[in-house]
């Protein structure tokens, strides 16, 4: 079964819709991967980001008539090699000839140049007219409102937006630099915050009818809780100790007596004296600033170096390993390894201080390199005496169990473009190759085979769209390019990256305010 997509260039695409609808099938595994309520907030996001779409829309299209009326037919100017006999400047043979105009070298499009004084010059023996079609295979241009849309979206979006900045001031004149920044301004700026306002609003909202919800489940809760009252306060005392013990008895028994050091007493007073050196905040003060040296010191480094800044570097790594190890030594003496390793922090600054020392009985072996760079997690260990740090560290910690269901959303979303991209232009890239290639080899970034596909989707929703979309018109038709990249802009970079933006607005409440969270 097929349907017939009709493109803006009269040319005829099969699409085997049956390949297109197997692969849309994993949408159903949306019911059953617990992910509802994600793709619920999706929709509801979509319903509330409707006023503020509408709103970016009827910008841009303000600025696409602005742009109509002042940039239309510029981008046509080109070099074009002055002749002899002056009536060959109003002949379209010659002035639309490629070998009568201007390329810099290395570049695919001919020079672009203005007539007015702040415009683009030619270079001697040339004369700026207007000749063949627009830069980037002739889809850039304001020349109708359709493709001047296009251009200020591409502005609103900020990618490769300073080449089309650079292309229209130099056809058209220095001055419309002032377009140039109130887009950028109201359009990227304004519009783009806007909508991670009206998401953030959205949320907020969220949280007050979860809250209230909560609150009316706990007062239901406590009236019927009145009528279980004959339940033994022993049995629940038991069975509220047996969920707290995390290990079976024996591992218990274990701990005891060998991670709890009480052998004598000449040792207790050596834990007691142990523990007051290590605990006392000048010690973390101490230690503190050997992290920020550290730090410092790993930052002195490049390329090549001298061998005595080298051999001082080096010096001073084995000095500061020396010190982090002696502080978890006496940490281990002064609380007993059963308590040190009960304090995330302790099991933390253990694990850097083992992956140090494995690093310089290693130093030697080529490839090893790597570990030097988990030194620089202990920069974290400032979290201990900097708040600020520590409850971003916590929000980012409480944020990353909420993203595993909008993730695995992503990823089914990418996914589904890759494959929808491969099915529908993938033969084209292969048959149509010298379009947008010179010798005619597949380029870097296709649609040919579900890897490639997938690369572009991704790199899409990372924000670069243009170039590659320019090469898949060209090699596929202007009109079904267009919606699938609009269709990967819209609910992949706008939609699904405010809904990891409303995620993290609990957090960040829960992290710093106290109120009650968003997600249950």
């Amino acid at each position: 079964k097929t349907y017939i997509f009709k493109n803006l260039e009269l040319k005829i695409t099969r699409v085997n819709t049956k390949c297109l609808l197997n692969n849309s099938n994993i949408i159903f595994l949306l019911c059953f991967a617990g992910l509802k309520t994600i793709v619920g907030a999706l929709f509801q996001s979509v319903k509330k980001l409707a006023d503020v779409m509408i709103l970016t829309v009827f910008c841009l299209s303000v600025f696409a008539l602005v742009g109509l009326q002042l940039f239309m037919g510029n981008l046509r100017n080109k070099c074009i090699i002055e002749p002899e006999d002056k009536n060959l400047t109003t002949n379209d043979t010659y002035i639309n000839n490629e070998n009568n105009q201007y390329f810099p070298p290395g570049k695919r499009d001919a020079l672009l140049c203005g007539n007015s004084s702040s415009a683009g010059q030619c270079p001697e023996g040339y004369m700026c007219l207007k000749a063949g079609k627009n830069p980037d295979y002739g889809y850039t241009s304001f020349d109708n409102f359709g493709w001047a849309f296009l251009s200020l979206f591409r502005l609103m979006t900020q990618d490769y937006w300073e080449y089309l900045y650079q292309q229209t001031l130099r056809a058209a004149g220095k001055p419309y630099m002032i377009f140039f920044v109130l887009v950028i301004f109201l359009g990227s700026f304004y519009l783009i915050n806007l909508i991670l306002a009206v998401v953030a609003m959205a949320y907020e909202e969220q949280c007050q009818v979860n809250l209230k919800k909560a609150q009316e489940k706990e007062f239901t809760g406590q009236l019927t809780g009145k009528s279980s009252t004959e339940i033994s306060c022993d049995v629940l005392t038991i069975e509220l100790e047996e969920s707290r013990q995390k290990c079976p008895p024996y591992w218990y028994k274990f701990a005891d007596k060998f991670l709890i050091w009480e052998c004598c007493p000449v040792w207790m007073k050596i834990k007691e004296i142990v523990k007051i050196i290590v605990m006392d905040p000048f010690t973390d003060l101490a230690i503190t600033l050997c992290i920020i040296l550290n730090t410092l010191f790993m930052a002195m480094e490049f390329y090549p170096m001298d061998k005595w800044f080298s051999d001082m570097l080096y010096v001073g790594n084995l000095v500061f390993t020396a010190i982090f190890t002696a502080e978890m030594v006496l940490k281990v003496i002064a609380l007993d390894p059963y308590h040190y390793f009960q304090v995330g922090w302790n099991i933390f600054d253990g694990v850097i201080v083992c992956l140090s020392l494995i690093e310089l009985s290693l130093a030697d072996v080529k490839g090893m390199s790597i570990l030097r760079s988990f030194r620089l997690l202990r920069v974290f260990k400032l979290a201990k005496s900097w708040p600020t740090l520590n409850k971003l560290i916590k929000i980012i910690g409480n944020s990353v169990g909420a993203l595993g269901n909008l993730t695995l959303v992503l990823a089914i979303i990418v996914f589904i473009f890759a494959v929808v991209g491969m099915q529908l232009f993938g033969k084209h890239y292969k048959d149509c190759v010298c379009k947008i290639s010179e010798d005619c080899t597949l380029p870097r970034w296709h649609m040919n085979d579900f890897f490639h596909s997938f690369l572009i989707v991704f790199r899409v929703l990372c924000g670069e769209w243009i170039e590659t979309m320019w090469d898949c018109m060209e090699v596929a038709g202007k009109a079904p390019c267009l919606i699938l990249y609009m269709t990967v802009m819209v609910i992949g970079n706008l939609v699904v990256h405010c809904i990891f933006f409303g995620h993290f607005i609990p957090h960040h409440s829960n992290g710093f305010n106290g109120t009650y969270f968003c997600n249950e």
